[in-house]
């Protein structure tokens, strides 16, 4: 009796610091700009909380009172608290809810591609201010540059596309020229205007006439990513800007009207929108965004 007593007592204890230490790192990590990497071996208390009160329960040979109750009461609640603090805080710090890797960013540096191939390293790069992973305000630090390729009808570009790295949550942020798109080796307007021309032509014959640069492969490539995008599409610009797409016409000609009322707006406003709120963009794979 007196076995089961001492262990029951030792058990609440156990739970009373778990839980204090839940709530303890929450108010530091959410309220106090608190990175992961200082709290990621104390946040995962509430787990060992529930270990103890599974360990009391198969090692008690009476199943004390305070066993049975933590595990079965308290156990459905901390699920309950950590599904609250993840819904909660999950919109505001995107860290919250998973996710890694590195973050891409628009800028446009207000030259042509050529004019940045020449630059190289010497363009005039932005300072991120505020890391996108986490709630640190310090300015990032220059991490380095990366190469990659882009593709125009006058030829292939190797540009130089800069890094950033937080010194907090220690992930990166790449700066990419607003010609560009995320995952694509074709500029923006080789892609938005090959998949318009594509779109507007109504003959198929007409069509494979008019292909030059890129090749009919690339482009209904493009244009079946754009059509499959259209019904995402339809629904953040409702959410977004107010615009609602016409519904009953048939997709290319849904797919046109929406390529004309986007370039009214400014196409590369539009796509800077959707990719840093959204993560998508209308020539994005859906699996991948």
């Amino acid at each position: 009796m007196e076995e089961d007593f001492y262990w029951s007592i030792f058990n609440f204890s156990v739970g009373i610091f778990g839980i204090w230490m839940f709530f303890y790192t929450t108010r530091q990590r959410f309220f106090h700009s608190k990175t992961f990497s200082r709290l990621k071996y104390i946040t995962p208390l509430p787990i060992s909380f529930n270990f103890w009160c599974k360990l009391s329960f198969y090692f008690s040979t009476k199943r004390p009172f305070f066993c049975t109750f933590f595990q079965k009461a308290l156990s459905p609640f901390l699920k309950e608290c950590a599904k609250f603090f993840v819904n909660c805080f999950g919109q505001r710090f995107p860290f919250v809810s998973g996710g890694g890797g590195s973050v891409i960013q628009f800028h446009d540096f207000g030259i042509d591609i050529q004019t940045y191939t020449d630059r190289g390293k010497g363009n005039d790069f932005p300072d991120v201010r505020q890391c996108p992973h986490c709630p640190s305000r310090r300015p990032l630090h220059r991490h380095g540059y990366y190469q990659r390729y882009a593709l125009t009808a006058e030829g292939e570009y190797h540009l130089w596309i800069a890094r950033y790295r937080c010194q907090e949550c220690r992930k990166t942020v790449s700066v990419l020229p607003s010609f560009l798109l995320p995952y694509v080796q074709y500029t923006r307007s080789v892609i938005w205007q090959a998949v318009k021309t594509w779109l507007e032509t109504p003959r198929r014959g007409a069509k494979t006439k008019q292909v030059g640069f890129p090749t009919k492969e690339v482009i209904l490539f493009y244009v079946r990513r754009f059509l499959r995008n259209l019904s995402r599409l339809h629904h953040a610009a409702a959410r977004r800007w107010g615009i609602i797409g016409p519904v009953g016409n048939a997709r290319t000609e849904r797919a046109v009207w929406w390529m004309q009322t986007l370039e009214g707006r400014g196409v590369g406003s539009i796509i800077q929108d959707l990719w840093t709120n959204e993560k998508w963009h209308p020539f994005a794979d859906q699996i991948a965004s």
